[in-house]
């Protein structure tokens, strides 16, 4: 990883910034840097979530709670369908004797 001066040995005195070949270089620094960039993301994301609920956080709980019964009763009709179909078929195993 020579700065690519006329001086040997890497004593040359120049001050140059690491180029990406030398971050690729060494394993350590890549994912350091890949780590930093993920923490960035991740910290960009908890200030807009607080942003998105300081604007929209009680109309947000409201469309979440009418979500989750939606959901609710559509997994409670299923099941409910499920049970009346174990119902019929054991009504049919019976009828032809099996």
């Amino acid at each position: 990883m020579g700065c690519g001066c006329q001086g040997e040995g890497g004593g040359c005195g120049c001050h140059h910034e690491p180029s990406a070949s030398d971050w690729a270089a060494d394993p350590h620094s890549g994912m350091l840097l890949d780590l930093a960039d993920e923490a960035w993301s991740e910290l960009m994301k908890e200030k807009m979530k607080a942003e998105c609920e300081r604007l929209k956080g009680k109309q947000m709980d409201k469309a979440a709670a009418a979500a989750v019964q939606m959901a609710m009763a559509y997994w409670e009709a299923k099941m409910q369908k499920h049970a009346k179909m174990a119902e019929q078929q054991e009504k049919l195993r019976q009828a032809i004797g099996k």
